[in-house]
């Protein structure tokens, strides 16, 4: 299978990420967890009803899927909040910006798409901009 991608966003917005997941790996990436399909799951316990173990594991998960991505897509939240989201985009980013500092190739490419201008930080040089998630899509297909 082709590159690894991880597909960040908000949990209220899983339902979404979830279609772009299902479309992404139609063209051959490997969806590098796949949280949003605990998102929708209405049993599912929020973060502040996890165990202290269960919120080590599960942070620890998703710390090293972005870590292990060749694409980081952040699909900006659809409301304010999402605490999580704006983390691992800033792992990915710190990840980016590493690559850059050691003069290596950049080994994740940081996608953002949708509200991007809610914050500085996509403006970040290593950042890859869109207004819509189909632009996103389409540009990541080329990748």
């Amino acid at each position: 299978m082709g590159k690894t991608i991880y597909l960040s966003g908000g949990w209220a917005d899983a339902p979404e990420v979830s279609f772009w997941a299902g479309a992404i790996e139609g063209v051959g990436f490997r969806i590098a967890h796949d949280w949003f399909l605990s998102a929708m799951d209405p049993n599912t316990k929020s973060d502040g009803d996890l165990s202290d173990a269960e919120r080590v594991r599960i942070a620890k998960e998703e710390f090293e899927a972005v870590l292990g991505c060749d694409v980081f897509w952040l699909l900006v939240p659809s409301y304010n909040g999402s605490k999580g989201s704006w983390f691992e985009f800033g792992v990915a980013c710190a990840l980016a910006a590493a690559y850059e500092k050691i003069d290596e190739p950049q080994k994740v490419s940081v996608i953002v798409s949708g509200a991007w201008r809610g914050t500085i930080f996509t403006s970040l040089p290593y950042v890859k901009t869109f207004d819509a998630h189909q632009e996103a899509f389409d540009h990541i297909k080329g990748l």
